[in-house]
C-alpha cells in the first residue's frame, strides 16, 4: 500500500470517531445547560490570568502578582482577546484547532508506521481510530484548556523521534515538539528532556540545541516568576504537589504514586497508563539502539509522571502521556497484539468517563457562574473563595483564593497547621467582607466571627465541582447587614435548577 492512499485512511479513521465523539459531547453539554459553558471552573483561571497580562500584570487581581495558573505559555496565548467579548470562546477555539493538528498529526503518524514496519492496513487504521477516540482527545477538547496543545506538542515530538529513529536525522518537528510541551505545561520538561539526552548521544549539536529548548522556557518561567515576587514553581503546581499539610515530601511522593495507581481504577487513569507502560517494557528488545533509547526515553517520562504527575480531573493529566506512551510503542515496539489490547482497555474506560462529562458545564453555570453573578452584579465587594476561577473572571473587585492558587501567603499559611481563624488577617488585609466556600475544605479552620448567611445548592450537582454545597459568610455583622438585601435580590433571580437557603431555612 502507498504512503499517500495510507495516509488519507488513516486521517479519515482517526478524525471521523473523534469529530463525532466531541460534537456529541458538546451538543448533550449545551441542552443540559442551556447555556455556552465549560466543564471546569478552572478554564476561567487562565482567562483571568490573561485579564492581568493584558493590562501589564500577572496574577488575578491588579496589582497583585500571582502564579495561579500551571502553564506558563497559555495564558498569554489568550492575553489579545482577553478585553473582547468573545475572549471568552477563545479557548474553545483553540481546543478544537489543537484536536484537529493533533488527529492530522497522529494520522501521519500511524502512517508512516505503518509504512516502515509493514503493517497489515488494519493494524494502522485501527491504532488511527483508537489513540485519538480511546484516550479522550474530544473530552480534552471540551474542557477548553491548554491539554490539547501538550498533547500536538507531544505528537511534534513522536513525529520527529520517528525520523530520528527511522532516517537518523533530528527534524523540525522534534525541535518544535520539544520546545513547546515546557511551554505549555512543566510537565513536558521530563519527556522533552530525556528525548534530548538520548539525540546527544548520536548528534551532540543538536542534542545541545534540543537540551537548551528544552530548558530555557522552563528557566525564563522561573526567573519570570522570580521577579515578580513569586516563587519559582507556580503556586498551582506546588499547592498540587505538597497538597496535604499533615505528611511529609517522601510520604507525599508515595501517596501520590499510590493515589495514581489506585485511586483512579474507576476513571482508568492509573491502569491505562500502566497498561501502556508495560507494553514499551515488555517489549521485544529492538534491533536499532537508536529505538531501544528513545522507548526506554518515553517509558521515563511514564514514571516520572505517575511519581511527579496527576491523574484525574477529567482525565486531563495524564492524557500527553498517556498519548506519548502509545505513539512510541506504535512506532517502535514489536508487540503489536499487546498494544491493541492495551488502547481497546483504554478506550472502553475513557468512553464510560466521557459519558460522563455532558452534565458538567450545566454544574458550573448553576454553582459558579451564579456566584459571580452575585459577587460581580450585587454585592460588587471583595471577596473570598476557595475555588477560584469563574468569580475572578471580569471582576474589578479582589478575590482572596484562600486554597493558595493565587494567593502565596495563604497556601503558606494553611499548609502549616494554622489555628482556627488563621484567615482572619488576610480577610481584613483586602477588605473581603464575605466569603464563598466550600465549608468541608475548612473543617475547624473558618473564624467564629464569621457570619453563615446561607447555602447555594443546585439540582442533580455532578462530582467535577469541589463540593456541591457553597456556603456564603459575612466576615462580620456590618457586612451582613449591608450585602442582606442584596443576596435576597440575587437568590429570587436564580435560574431554574441552583436553589438558595438562607439561613433561617438552611439546614
Amino acid at each position: 500500500m502507498d504512503m499517500q492512499p495510507r495516509l488519507a485512511q488513516a486521517r479519515l479513521w482517526a478524525a471521523t470517531p473523534v469529530a463525532l465523539a466531541y460534537m456529541a459531547l458538546i451538543g448533550l453539554a449545551y441542552v443540559q445547560a442551556g447555556v455556552f459553558e465549560y466543564p471546569l471552573d478552572d478554564t476561567y483561571i487562565h482567562l483571568s490570568m490573561a485579564e492581568q497580562i493584558a493590562a501589564g500584570g500577572y496574577g488575578v487581581n491588579a496589582g497583585d502578582p500571582a502564579s495561579a495558573a500551571s502553564s506558563p505559555l497559555y495564558p498569554f496565548l489568550l492575553a489579545p482577546f482577553a478585553t473582547v467579548e468573545a475572549g471568552r470562546y477563545i479557548p474553545a477555539l483553540i481546543a478544537v484547532l489543537s484536536l484537529a493538528g493533533s488527529v492530522l498529526l497522529w494520522a501521519a503518524i500511524c502512517a508512516r508506521a505503518g509504512d516502515h514496519h509493514g503493517m497489515a492496513r488494519w493494524q494502522v487504521l485501527a491504532f488511527a481510530a483508537l489513540v485519538p477516540f480511546g484516550l479522550n482527545f474530544a473530552g480534552i477538547a471540551m474542557i477548553g484548556m491548554e491539554h490539547g496543545l501538550h498533547v500536538l506538542a507531544v505528537l511534534m515530538i513522536l513525529r520527529g523521534a520517528q525520523d530520528f529513529c527511522y532516517d537518523g536525522r533530528v527534524s523540525g518537528w522534534l525541535y518544535a515538539g520539544v520546545a513547546l510541551g515546557p511551554m505549555i505545561r512543566l510537565e513536558g520538561l521530563a519527556l522533552s528532556l530525556f528525548v534530548a539526552l538520548v539525540v546527544v548521544f548520536y548528534h551532540k549539536r543538536a542534542g545541545a540545541v534540543l537540551l537548551g529548548l528544552a530548558l530555557t522556557p522552563a528557566i525564563l518561567f522561573a526567573g519570570f516568576l522570580v521577579s515578580k515576587g513569586l516563587e519559582p514553581l507556580p503556586s498551582s503546581v506546588t499547592t498540587k504537589l505538597v497538597g496535604n499539610a499533615n505528611i511529609s515530601a517522601d510520604a507525599a511522593l508515595w501517596v501520590r504514586i499510590a493515589g495514581n495507581m489506585m485511586a483512579n481504577v474507576g476513571k482508568g487513569g492509573g491502569i491505562a497508563l500502566a497498561l501502556l507502560l508495560g507494553v514499551l517494557l515488555v517489549g521485544r528488545k529492538l534491533p536499532d539502539p537508536k529505538a531501544t533509547l528513545i522507548l526506554g526515553a518515553f517509558a521515563l517520562a511514564g514514571v516520572a509522571h505517575l511519581m511527579l504527575g496527576r491523574i484525574g480531573w477529567m482525565d486531563r493529566y495524564e492524557i500527553y502521556i498517556l498519548v506519548a506512551l502509545a505513539g512510541a510503542a506504535v512506532m517502535l515496539a514489536r508487540n503489536l497484539t499487546g498494544l491493541l489490547i492495551a488502547l481497546v482497555i483504554c478506550t472502553l474506560f475513557y468512553a464510560k468517563q466521557q459519558s460522563e462529562y455532558p452534565p458538567y458545564p450545566r454544574s458550573i453555570y448553576l454553582q459558579q457562574a451564579q456566584m459571580a453573578d452575585f459577587v460581580q452584579n450585587y454585592a460588587q465587594v471583595p471577596v473570598a473563595v476557595n475555588d477560584l476561577g469563574r468569580v475572578a473572571w471580569r471582576n474589578p473587585n479582589y478575590v482572596l483564593d484562600l486554597w493558595g492558587l493565587a494567593s502565596s501567603e495563604a497556601r503558606l499559611i494553611r499548609l502549616s497547621n494554622p489555628e482556627r481563624g488563621w484567615m482572619t488577617p488576610l480577610v481584613a488585609r483586602h477588605n473581603v467582607e464575605l466569603a464563598l466556600l466550600y465549608g468541608n475544605w475548612f473543617v475547624g479552620e473558618l473564624p467564629d466571627t464569621w457570619i453563615a448567611l446561607g447555602m447555594l445548592k443546585h439540582v442533580n450537582p455532578s462530582d467535577i465541582l469541589g463540593g456541591d454545597v457553597v456556603t456564603f459568610y459575612a466576615t462580620s455583622p456590618a457586612a451582613r447587614d449591608t450585602h442582606q438585601d442584596a443576596l435576597i435580590s440575587w437568590a429570587a433571580n436564580l435560574p431554574e435548577g441552583a436553589i438558595f437557603e438562607m439561613k433561617e431555612t438552611a439546614q
